[in-house]
């Protein structure tokens, strides 16, 4: 079974979490590195969704822990992950150009 501590990570970055919004993101870590999820579990992780869609920092940080729990559980394609940032920056700057020119 794999085991998350995230909490060190978590207080020491630099964007100020309350206690709540800590135990929150720490929570969806340990949730999401199970391998199988009960009812309970599967209930809380879509209780926690629901509050990171009203609360910006929750959903920057389950966002971000979602890509380092897929680096560290070897699921994310590094190279594909590139690709679709490369794609996205030349969407993003053609359709920029194109709206200011």
């Amino acid at each position: 079974m794999v085991r998350y501590n995230g909490s060190n990570l978590i207080d020491r970055m630099v964007i100020p979490l309350t206690p709540e919004q800590k135990e929150i993101v720490n929570e969806y870590c340990q949730i999401a590195v199970l391998k199988n999820l009960t009812e309970k579990q599967a209930q809380r992780m879509q209780e926690i969704l629901t509050i990171a869609q009203s609360d910006p920092t929750i959903d920057f940080f389950i966002t971000e822990a979602d890509h380092f729990i897929g680096h560290w559980l070897n699921i994310i394609d590094e190279n594909q992950f590139k690709d679709q940032q490369a794609i996205l920056s030349e969407y993003l700057e053609t359709d920029y150009i194109d709206k200011y020119q």
